[in-house]
């Protein structure tokens, strides 16, 4: 599945929700199964500073394929970085840059999050683009 389809599904199965409060259980949910990220990469290098919560992301590569994990304290911030594990994690650079980052703006998730986690999300994309 190319990372278009994978956001597209995303995007369907996030839009078949009736409500913002299913939608942001949803990502609670998502979030409370994230493995934990290990603690010495749990650091400045990692932290997302525009979050208020303890939020940390890393994006690397690994035997050719972008690999994604991070850890949040707070349950929102986590889902958004298992639903960005969950679309990325695996894809090529090739795939990445050929496609355009569109999930959050296609679901009203960037409309409907407080500024904090807004500017978290936008920090976390752009950190997945600086390969």
């Amino acid at each position: 599945m190319t990372l278009t389809e994978k956001q597209m599904q995303f995007v369907e199965l996030f839009l078949s929700m009736e409500s913002w409060n299913e939608r942001f259980q949803y990502l609670i949910d998502a979030g409370s199964v994230l493995p934990d990220m290990p603690g010495h990469l749990k650091c400045e290098a990692t932290r997302i500073q525009s979050c208020t919560s303890r939020t940390y992301f890393r994006a690397f590569w690994s035997g050719g394929v972008i690999r994604i994990e991070g850890w949040s304290n707070a349950s929102i911030p986590a889902g958004l970085i298992a639903v960005i594990k969950d679309i990325f994690d695996g894809c090529t650079a090739g795939e990445l840059m050929g496609t355009d980052i569109n999930f959050h703006t296609e679901t009203g998730l960037l409309q409907n999050l407080t500024e904090q986690r807004k500017a978290g999300l936008l920090e976390m994309t752009t950190r997945m683009r600086m390969f």
